[in-house]
């Protein structure tokens, strides 16, 4: 796949009802939960030349570094050797059970800044994923789209980062971390970390700044200005190759002078993520017509802790700010499937422990119920024993009550007018259906009248007393339909009903 690198500025004016389309249709580029909130933060990158790991502590008021690991050397994809690294530096590092999320490099995706008319980033993530056929000559199931608002603009308008990533790449990006036992928690694009790093805790009036940053074998160029940022470009490359290196910086250099002519004069500021900044400058100070100055302006996110890192790892300082939520530049570019799968594991793995937990409760109260049962039987033989002893008394005693209950029976009133009341609610449909009179004649039957939303529902309730009439309730066998009328109130039909229920004369009706 060939990914663009350019940092055109695409202005992208929709109508509104597009707009209303993706708000609907668009799910891609919302920023989700994390899942876990305390603990540390691992952010990992693995490439042919180097792996790197920033371990940070969760604190939400910036980048508490507890250590920053590099390691160098060359280490093919194509036969398993940078497999086989990274399960030995997983398990060296004991990652097999942490927080991870990874940083997914500039020239690996499709960028693209964008003006668009919201303010509100759902409408934003819709507007993207509705335009990103025009980025990429894929279809909409070969890639994977996100964004975030850069800047809000006057009148409605926000400056956009986009990004746009065929899946082939994810997957292969997947797959290498997946290989060593890890499951990333999120795909951040550099960029975007990048402006999480540089842009802490809000953006700043710094005028027009260009930015470089480095890692082993990857160039990535940035233009910010007072919160937007005017160029972005990433290159492959070769750090170790010093006339590789300056070629790509040059070139770099070179397609952002172009596109922003008399905008950057000022020097560039660098940083490295993987080895000390100094030597990196050295490296491209003599192959390029630029002042070159150390970037010391990406630690202004990290609180603590800023001595144990090698060089200065603007991307992995704003993945943590990202993965604290602590930015609100959040580029994930891991795909929703993938989500939707590690979701429907957590909830079997949830369910599975609710099964054992309940098995284990069954257990313990199988135990309790048999210490009880010993405990009922032995105080049984005691009750067995009493009642013999009063069991003349009682039953002279049961007699007398049998008596008062035929008494009882004789002077109790069944099946009044508040008891079919009663019935004839509890077989109405819950919704849909409403009484506006309720008749009854003593000895004679029940007339209802009301409303209902369609005449099924009143249909339903007449079925329901035919059939408790037939075996519970004899009162409401003849119940039956006596008219129905249907008018338009506020644009729905309305139907009124009326439903006679005539007593049957061997039952007779009810006590009043």
């Amino acid at each position: 796949m060939q990914h663009a690198g350019g940092g055109r500025l695409a202005r992208i004016a929709l109508s509104s009802s597009k707009c209303k389309g993706a708000m609907r249709s668009s799910r891609i580029g919302k920023r989700g939960s994390l899942g876990r909130n305390s603990g540390h933060i691992h952010v990992l990158q693995c490439s042919e030349k180097s792996i790197t790991c920033l371990r940070a502590r969760v604190d939400h008021s910036g980048v508490v570094v507890d250590k920053h690991i590099t390691r160098h050397g060359d280490w093919s994809e194509a036969d398993g050797t940078l497999q086989r690294t990274l399960v030995e530096f997983v398990e060296t590092q004991n990652l097999s059970a942490a927080r991870v999320v990874t940083i997914l490099p500039r020239h690996s995706a499709t960028v693209r800044l964008l003006e668009l008319p919201s303010h509100d980033i759902e409408e934003i993530a819709g507007m993207v994923e509705l335009s990103a056929s025009d980025f990429v000559p894929y279809s909409p199931d070969e890639i994977v789209v996100s964004s975030c608002i850069i800047k809000k603009l006057p009148k409605e308008q926000s400056q956009v980062l986009a990004a746009v990533v065929h899946r082939s790449v994810l997957d292969e990006h997947l797959s290498l971390y997946q290989g060593a036992g890890l499951a990333p928690e999120s795909i951040y694009l550099s960029t975007a970390c990048m402006l999480a790093a540089l842009e802490y805790p809000t953006a700043h009036g710094d005028g027009t700044v260009l930015y470089g940053h480095t890692t082993a074998d990857s160039l990535e160029l940035l233009a910010l200005c007072d919160g937007k940022v005017l160029y972005t470009r990433g290159l492959e490359t070769d750090a170790s190759d010093s006339e590789k290196l300056c070629t790509t910086v040059e070139q770099a250099l070179g397609g952002c002078e172009r596109e922003l002519p008399q905008t950057v004069s000022g020097p560039v500021y660098f940083s490295s993520g993987d080895q000390p900044c100094g030597s990196v400058i050295d490296q491209i100070r003599g192959g390029v017509n630029r002042e070159l100055v150390e970037n010391s302006t990406g630690l202004r996110g990290v609180k603590k802790g800023d001595g144990a890192l090698n060089g200065i790892p603007l991307p992995e300082i704003g993945a943590v700010l990202l993965a604290q939520q602590d930015s609100p530049y959040s580029v994930d570019l891991l795909p929703h499937s993938v989500k939707d799968h590690r979701e429907r594991n957590r909830s079997r793995r949830l369910l599975l422990q609710n099964v054992v937990t309940g098995l284990l409760t069954a257990l313990l109260i199988a135990g309790a119920f048999g210490q009880a049962v010993y405990q009922r039987n032995v105080y049984r033989d005691e009750l067995r024993a009493r009642a013999d002893e009063l069991r003349p008394e009682a039953s002279r005693v049961a007699l007398k009550r049998g008596h008062l209950n035929r008494l009882q029976e004789q002077v109790t009133r069944t099946d009044t007018v508040y008891e079919h009341l009663a019935r004839i609610i509890s077989q109405t449909p819950t919704s849909g259906l409403n009484f506006s009179l309720f008749a009854y004649e003593y000895d004679k039957g029940i007339t209802l009248q009301g409303r209902a939303d369609s005449p099924a529902k009143f249909g339903s309730l007449i079925d329901q007393l035919r059939t408790v009439g037939k075996s519970v309730y004899p009162q409401f066998a003849a119940a039956q339909e006596t008219y129905r009328h249907s008018r338009m109130e506020r644009g729905k039909n309305v139907w009124e009903y009326s439903i006679s229920i005539q007593f049957p004369k061997e039952t007779g009706g009810s006590n009043e």
